[in-house]
């Protein structure tokens, strides 16, 4: 038995050897995710990106505009959870569209524009998300799709005008109400109250009201992450049926290895 000499000895070596055993998880975390991010910049062209720095994640366009935008560090474990994620999202892309479209993937434990804590948001050619305790992988993955839709919306073809037309005549978007955007981030898009009127009117969610673009978001990510319940919807509402049809064409119009029967 110790007595209190020996304890006095050997509490600080128990310490360190603690201390080091905690840095050496950590390190070991680190490497996992480091190998992963690898692993996808090889295998899909796209860099992920999770030591947050406010002049290395945003560009200077974004950051010459005060209090425009804001972001935080996010835990090493969200990280990794989120990493396999970010996989499943790039494999349901045919490699030409990711390759074409998508260079980098930015995450983060909260961010901010304009004041407003959002889940995601997209420049030309990279993604943002925001991963945390309170976020699905579910969640994730749909940010993912919804943000990635916006830049294949803004760099192919895409049928805006027929878009407009599958709405109830006279018909205007809101125009991003920001009511809308923070209903979607205390929510989650997953979690927004599903409503029949909104439906027969050609809307998933009341966020997408805002714009086309919003509208168009919501319906991509379900087009791949809640397909069984959009095309239940699209058989019992026309303006779904319309609306998820010009996704699906959308899509295909990129490539044809898109496959949305399942």
């Amino acid at each position: 038995m110790l007595g209190s000499q020996g304890i006095r000895i050997w509490a600080p070596v128990l310490a360190v050897l603690l201390l080091f055993m905690a840095g050496s998880a950590f390190s070991d975390e680190r490497g996992d995710a480091d190998a992963e991010i690898e692993f996808m910049a090889r295998a899909y062209g796209v860099r992920v990106h999770y030591g947050y720095s406010y002049e290395g994640f945003f560009p200077k366009a974004w950051r010459d505009k005060p209090g425009y935008v804001h972001g935080r560090q996010a835990s090493l474990k969200q990280v990794l959870n989120a990493l396999p994620v970010i996989q499943e999202f790039l494999a349901a892309y045919p490699s030409e569209v990711v390759s074409g479209s998508l260079t980098d993937v930015f995450l983060l434990g909260r961010l901010e524009m304009m004041g407003h804590p959002i889940g995601g948001t997209y420049g030309p050619s990279w993604l943002y998300v925001m991963v945390s305790p309170h976020l699905s992988e579910k969640t994730v993955l749909s940010t993912l799709h919804h943000e990635f839709s916006s830049i294949l919306m803004r760099k192919h073809p895409f049928p805006a005008r027929e878009w407009e037309q599958a709405n109830k005549p006279g018909w205007e978007y809101a125009g991003g109400s920001r009511n809308m955007i923070e209903e979607i981030v205390s929510q989650g898009e997953d979690h927004q109250p599903l409503s029949a009127d909104l439906f027969a009117r050609g809307f998933l969610t009341s966020y997408g009201q805002s714009c086309v673009e919003d509208d168009f978001n919501i319906y991509a990510s379900w087009l791949f992450t809640r397909r069984q319940e959009l095309n239940a919807l699209a058989e019992q509402y026309p303006r779904i049926r319309k609306k998820r049809d010009l996704c699906v064409r959308f899509y295909q119009s990129l490539s044809p290895e898109f496959n949305f029967d399942g």
